[in-house]
Formats: C-alpha cells, sequence, structure tokens
C-alpha cells in the first residue's frame, strides 16, 4: 500500500461523511484528485512525489478559491466531479476511442456544473457521495464485479449520512 493509497481512502472517507458540510474539503479534494489522475493521463507525469506535489498545489488551490470565492469553487468541484465519476465508471462499460472518452468525460463534467449550480446542498451531498465512493474504489480491480458494487454501497451511504446530518441541522435552523 502506497501513500497514494492512504491520501485517497482518507480523501474519500471525509467526502462521503462530510462533503457537503466541509464543501471547502471537497473543493480541495477534487483539485488533489483531478491532479493526481490527470497528471498521469494527461501529462504523464511517473512519479508518485511529483503527482503527490502537483495535486497537493491544486488541492491547495482548491481550498483557497473555495474560502473566498464559494460559488465559482461549487461550479469548479461540480465540473471536476462529475467529470471524475464519469472517468472512474467508463471502464465499466467497456473501451471507447481517447477522443470518445474525453468528449464523455467533460459531458460529466457538464452535467456535475449545472447540477452545481442548480441544487447546490443537494448536488454537494450527491457529488461528494458518489465521488468519495470512487475515490474509494480506485484501487478495486476495474474488471471485478465488486468494484460496482461497492461504489453503489458507499454512494448510498454517503448519501444517507450526509442526508440525516443535512435535515438535522435544518430542523435545528427552524
Amino acid at each position: 500500500m502506497d501513500a497514494a493509497f492512504w491520501v485517497y481512502i482518507v480523501l474519500g472517507i471525509l467526502m462521503l461523511v462530510g462533503g457537503r458540510r466541509f464543501f471547502w474539503v471537497f473543493v480541495g479534494a477534487m483539485g488533489f484528485v483531478s491532479g493526481f489522475t490527470y497528471g498521469k493521463e494527461i501529462f504523464g507525469l511517473e512519479y508518485v512525489q511529483t503527482l503527490l506535489i502537483a495535486a497537493s498545489i491544486l488541492g491547495v488551490i482548491g481550498i483557497v478559491i473555495a474560502l473566498f470565492m464559494q460559488g465559482i469553487a461549487i461550479g469548479i468541484a461540480g465540473f471536476l466531479a462529475g467529470s471524475y465519476v464519469t472517468f472512474s465508471l467508463l471502464p465499466v462499460f467497456g473501451k471507447f476511442s481517447p477522443e470518445l472518452t474525453w468528449l464523455i468525460v467533460l459531458i460529466g463534467g457538464i452535467v456535475g456544473l449545472v447540477l452545481s449550480i442548480l441544487l447546490i446542498n443537494w448536488m454537494l451531498i450527491f457529488l461528494s457521495s458518489v465521488t468519495g465512493a470512487a475515490i474509494i474504489a480506485h484501487y478495486i480491480p476495474p474488471d471485478s464485479w465488486v468494484k460496482p458494487a461497492i461504489w453503489i454501497v458507499l454512494s448510498v451511504a454517503g448519501i444517507v449520512i450526509q442526508t440525516i446530518l443535512f435535515l438535522r441541522k435544518e430542523k435545528k435552523e427552524d
């Protein structure tokens, strides 16, 4: 188990249970995960240390944006989460050409962006849950039937936990 494994697990758990409440963690985590994932895919970065440094810089940038420009940060996080979840789920549906893969990932990102604008709290709950689940399921072999099952179970668990916490908070404020 390398350092990236533990970073992914911790970020995944934080996003599963606290993505809406601590949206800045969600935005920072999406910057980190996007930097780590796409750093390998797009820029061909190979060394884990280089990936961790680049991903950490993007994560910190995400947190700073989240703290000072909340609306923009939520839109960016929505786009990144939508694209990451789409990218993570594509292997389940088969192989696609690189061009089609990036088009589908772009569409997933746009859907995430639109959801983030229209339904801020519910989008944060949904996207942080499914993204946290995808991050945790990342280390399960893609050809295993267990990967989609774990992703679904963790997604539902995250949505339920965050919804309960959100509704309790709303009830206290009334």
